[in-house]
Order: structure tokens, then C-alpha cells, then sequence
């Protein structure tokens, strides 16, 4: 049980990292900008609402 609350924990933590660089990327202050950028946003711009309801959950 405490090797699932400390998975559950990572999962939380890191789906919260991964949607708040998911949402900056393409910003003109965010972690990477230009073009290319703003296509690969455009190719996961679905993510992060299921990354942030994931790190609520």
C-alpha cells in the first residue's frame, strides 16, 4: 500500500509538471517559442485539461 500512495504521489506531482510545461510551450514566455513551437502545441493542446484534472485528482 505505501509503494501505491508513493506512485499515486509521483503521478500527481509529475502530471502537474508536465501540464504547466505542456501550457507554456508556444508562449512568448514560455519554454520554447517560434513556430515549431506553436505547431507542437497545436498537436497536444488536448492534454493538458486531463494532466491538470489527473494532478487535482
Amino acid at each position: 500500500m505505501k509503494l501505491t500512495a508513493s506512485a499515486m504521489g509521483r503521478v500527481t506531482r509529475d502530471s502537474g509538471t508536465a501540464q504547466s510545461r505542456l501550457s507554456r510551450t508556444g508562449a512568448s514566455d514560455g519554454i520554447w517559442a517560434g513556430k515549431s513551437a506553436q505547431v507542437f502545441t497545436e498537436s497536444v493542446d488536448k492534454i493538458p485539461p486531463y494532466l491538470k484534472k489527473a494532478s487535482k485528482s
